[in-house]
């Protein structure tokens, strides 16, 4: 229907095969991300901030949340996911 807005977990269950377009942030590099997930994961965001993942390095992933997401930052480690949405800010160090 014409002017009608669908929910993005609408428009993936409806269309599996369409992209998710989601404005994220990883080390203060703005980036227009496309996925068919809903999270992006800890390898995922390391290959974003240094394209490549070294398993034998120690990076330290914290997630900041949008001003108006009532959620704390955290820390994400190897195997955790973090789910996706407009805005998310990724700090990535190679520790």
């Amino acid at each position: 229907m014409e002017g009608t807005q669908v929910a993005s977990s609408e428009v993936a269950t409806a269309q599996p095969n369409m992209p998710l377009k989601y404005k994220i942030n990883v080390n203060g590099r703005e980036y227009d991300y496309e996925t068919k997930d809903t999270t992006i994961d800890y390898k995922g965001l390391i290959y974003l901030a240094y394209s490549k993942y070294e398993p034998n390095r120690v990076y330290t992933v914290t997630v900041c949340y949008p001003n108006n997401v009532d959620k704390k930052s955290k820390s994400l480690v190897a195997g955790e996911s973090v789910e996706l949405m407009d805005g998310l800010i990724f700090n990535i160090a190679n520790t």
